[in-house]
């Protein structure tokens, strides 16, 4: 008697707690997941920021958005880094760190005098003359130093530094450096220097 009526009692009772054992890991499955995420996210997140940060600091051509393309934020580093690209001797790079004609007309045109109404001149005229004769520089320049390892040690502005409404012109700037075989020389390599808000970028190759 006991057998029976215990037996399938017994049996009742082990699949019943099997059950409740079941499903309780089914509701215990997702809420460890939802703390795992929680715990875990932060450390995510601060990983690819690091990342981030690291590909910022090892990629210097990969920069936040500026104004003027290319540029830097100081003379000197402006200076440092032509000498680089200068000796890699790649023409097309080395005449991209002059201001561009979208930049000229956008932060340079509306604050020079001949942009007034009656001067008759337009901004693709004037861009077009200093472009020639910056063109010109650029090709001494090139024939002169292109591929030469210099050696940066100072750069001084002897033309005088020209304020405009929303930018200024370094005019002449004169870079001191040591040349292949050891020499301290003086060279100009560009002929003025635009900065516009902590910016810094070549304005013309123009050496006259």
């Amino acid at each position: 008697m006991t057998g029976p009526k215990g037996g399938p009692i017994l049996a009742r009772s082990k699949t019943s707690k099997r059950a409740q054992q079941a499903g309780a890991s089914s509701r215990s499955g997702p809420r460890a997941l939802w703390i795992l995420l929680f715990t875990a996210l932060p450390l995510l997140v601060g990983s690819l920021w690091l990342i981030g940060d690291a590909l910022r600091i090892d990629s210097p051509g990969i920069t936040e958005e500026r104004q003027l393309a290319g540029s830097r934020d100081s003379i000197e580093s402006l200076a440092r880094y032509f000498l680089e690209v200068l000796e890699e001797g790649d023409r097309q790079r080395i005449k991209s760190m002059a201001v561009s004609r979208e930049e000229f007309e956008q932060y340079v045109w509306p604050s020079l005098p001949a942009s007034q109404p009656g001067s008759g001149l337009t901004s693709e005229w004037v861009y077009n003359q200093s472009l020639l004769r910056s063109l010109g520089g650029f090709e001494k320049v090139m024939g002169w130093h292109a591929g030469r390892e210099y050696g940066f040690r100072d750069i001084r502005i002897d033309g005088g530094v020209k304020q405009y409404q929303g930018f200024t012109i370094h005019d002449d700037p004169v870079l001191s450096i040591t040349d292949e075989r050891g020499k301290a020389r003086e060279i100009q390599l560009f002929g003025s220097i635009i900065e516009r808000d902590g910016e810094f970028k070549i304005y013309s190759f123009n050496l006259d």
